[in-house]
């Protein structure tokens, strides 16, 4: 057994002892971060959800494709659990088994445990219950999400109404609106009426986010949940989720790629490459001492403020390996700076880096790299700026490539178009009032632009009146 005397006595940085390599998984899992330095400290009570050894696979013509491999992690009530990673490698899959929304075509192994109770082998039927209930999920696309034609209130109201069916409708009208008013929708009454399509992306994700905390889940699993918005979107959703978080107490999985986003809102982080961990820390180990190269690559590759413009940034060369057909020995091997023969015989485990924090990683040359305290632009050295071709030669003195000169492009307006041609005959509506002036009223619609990009029609706020024939 893996005492927690055993981790005070190796406190050291550095240091990956034969004791270590000889842990068993769960011992690991048991007391990872329990010492943790990361923003909010070691995680407290017992974890609400437990995956262990989980593996995902689906049947395709061109083989078995393995999309998950040995995923182990505990989630925690008030905690963020970051998964990163390229696209593939088994963020969106791990987060869509965990709440059974994968197809009849994936086979899914080992164990997902919450709150006592194993999910791997319920039906469809027994899972409906637990969704929205007890787990609830922030999709990457809220409009393809989102039921186009039902409005955002009846949206809302359905998780309310599955799960709650002794609620009175002016319960479910007044937590809708305090749903919206929670995550920050402007006029929450009025906008329960509205569609999808009258909101714009950020207003969008955070119906989506109203809707998922509807039942005060406890796990919320945000896939994606910033993809296509720009960046102060970005950090009003991950305010609104963060404040989601604080109102429901739920354990929080946020599945992105970006690094920048992980860094603000999660506590602990795992890092995935071809369906299986290879890194996995609180999140200031991890961007402070990254020890498995691929890791490394992520951060180098992200764009730093305080670095020179001119600096260029060090990619990952190659791609990832088709999870059909993965290689013999380290998956990140044909990628690594590092690799040497021996990382292609076979596939290195998880061993711990540091004892006192939980931190993890899966590297042949994990020591190596810890004992030489290496950086990413150790792995990855910077390459040197291409001179460019014309760097010495002033710009009026270049040769013109492409010249534009009084453009103008028309678009003809038709019949049946946006808008209609003077001097085209108008039909007047009549109403039932007879000769009333203000029958045949031909409405002009004021088109209202918010903040965040909403472009909505309002009612009419004038009327334009004439006089029709008898």
């Amino acid at each position: 057994m893996f005492r927690k005397t055993m981790m005070k006595n190796n406190k050291s940085k550095g240091s990956v002892s034969s004791e270590h390599k000889e842990i068993v998984r769960d011992d690991i899992l048991q007391y990872e971060l329990l010492e943790g330095n990361g923003p909010k400290g070691a995680p407290k009570g017992d974890p609400i959800m437990q995956v262990r050894d989980l593996h995902v696979s689906f049947a395709t013509e061109a083989g078995v494709c393995r999309a998950v491999r040995g995923v182990n992690f505990d989630l925690w009530r008030g905690r963020t659990l970051g998964i990163v990673g390229e696209s593939g490698s088994g963020k969106s899959v791990t987060a869509l088994s965990l709440i059974g929304l994968l197809d009849d075509n994936a086979k899914v192994t080992g164990s997902i445990i919450m709150n006592g109770e194993e999910l791997i082998g319920k039906t469809d039927e027994e899972m409906s219950e637990i969704r929205g209930e007890r787990i609830a999920m922030v999709f990457q696309d809220p409009l393809s999400a989102l039921t186009p034609m039902l409005t955002i209130g009846d949206q809302i109201a359905e998780g309310l109404i599955t799960h709650h069916p002794d609620m009175s409708k002016q319960q479910i009208h007044d937590r809708c609106v305090e749903l919206l008013e929670l995550v920050g929708i402007p006029q929450p009454e009025e906008r329960l009426s509205s569609f999808p399509h009258q909101f714009s992306g950020g207003m969008r994700q955070r119906v989506m986010i109203a809707i998922a905390i509807a039942n005060n889940p406890d796990v919320i699993i945000a896939d994606e949940p910033t993809t296509a918005l720009d960046v102060t979107i970005q950090a009003q959703i991950l305010d609104v989720l963060a404040k989601a978080q604080k109102e429901t107490g739920a354990a929080v999985v946020l599945i992105t790629h970006d690094l920048g986003v992980v860094a603000g809102a999660a506590d602990d982080i795992l890092v995935m490459y071809a369906g299986r961990p290879v890194e996995r820390a609180s999140i200031d180990d991890v961007f402070q001492h990254p020890s498995m190269p691929y890791t490394m690559g992520l951060l180098g590759a992200v764009p730093k403020p305080h670095i020179a413009a001119s600096q260029r940034l060090v990619p990952i060369q190659g791609n990832p390996p088709s999870l059909v057909d993965i290689p013999k020995g380290c998956p990140f091997s044909p990628r690594c700076p590092l690799a040497t023969p021996e990382c292609s015989l076979s596939e290195p485990n998880l061993e711990v880096v540091d004892a006192s924090s939980g931190h993890l990683a899966s590297c042949r040359r994990l020591q190596e790299i810890i004992d030489k305290n290496m950086k990413y632009t150790d792995v990855f050295p910077v390459p040197d700026l291409l001179p460019a071709d014309w760097a010495d030669v002033p710009r009026d003195q270049r040769p013109v490539t492409l010249e534009v000169d009084h453009l103008v492009k028309h678009f003809p307006l038709t019949g049946g178009g946006m808008f209609r041609r003077r001097g085209r005959r108008r039909r007047d509506v009549q109403d039932s009032s007879g000769g009333d002036p203000g029958a045949g009223r031909r409405v002009r619609l004021r088109q209202v632009h918010h903040a965040d990009g909403d472009h909505e029609p309002h009612e009419a706020r004038g009327r334009t009146h004439r006089r029709t024939r008898p």
